[in-house]
């Protein structure tokens, strides 16, 4: 293991309290881990259902739910038991078959991209210019606006002269 990954049991085990400690920071680890997964693989499933019902977002039925989420989980395993019967690291195998799962889908996502282009270029919506007045600039009449050029003169008759406001 790397230090990384044992930097927070080193610590730990510094501290007065360190078997109880380490304990409690591996039950927690744990019970994060596993809140993580569950949830995980219930937003998958449902994702993965709502797709195969064609977008139809009222779930009906928790069976076919239920039918997606032990598939996936029974593909992770798989590819589990996979990377652990040819000795090497079953980690490594899912991590490998995830990315090369998720490199062609790559390519589809830049045609989406592209896609994405054309069809706002077919749109031809003009552009939007903002409205001064919800943007905080001030609205100005023209002779203001003629007074605040460089070099103009001032209603007093002088250049750059302010006129008192009593």
């Amino acid at each position: 293991q790397s230090p990384a990954e044992t930097a927070l049991f080193a610590l730990l085990s510094q501290l007065p309290v360190a078997a109880i400690l380490i304990t409690l920071a591996c039950a927690l680890g744990v019970a994060v881990v596993a809140i993580f997964f569950a949830t995980s693989a219930d937003s998958g499933s449902l994702v993965v259902d709502i797709l195969t019902r064609g977008g139809e977002t009222q779930v009906g039925g928790w069976r076919q739910r239920l039918v997606w989420a032990v598939l996936i989980g029974a593909v992770a395993a798989t590819l589990l038991a996979a990377g652990t019967a040819t000795g090497e690291n079953a980690l490594g195998a899912l991590q490998t078959a995830s990315i090369t799962a998720g490199l062609p889908f790559c390519v589809v996502l830049l045609l989406m991209c592209v896609g994405l282009i054309r069809g706002l270029e077919d749109e031809g919506l003009p552009a939007m210019t903002p409205d001064p007045r919800k943007h905080g600039e001030l609205q100005i009449t023209e002779e203001e606006r003629a007074a605040r050029r460089p070099g103009a003169a001032s209603p007093s008759g002088q250049p750059g002269a302010v006129k008192n406001q009593e």
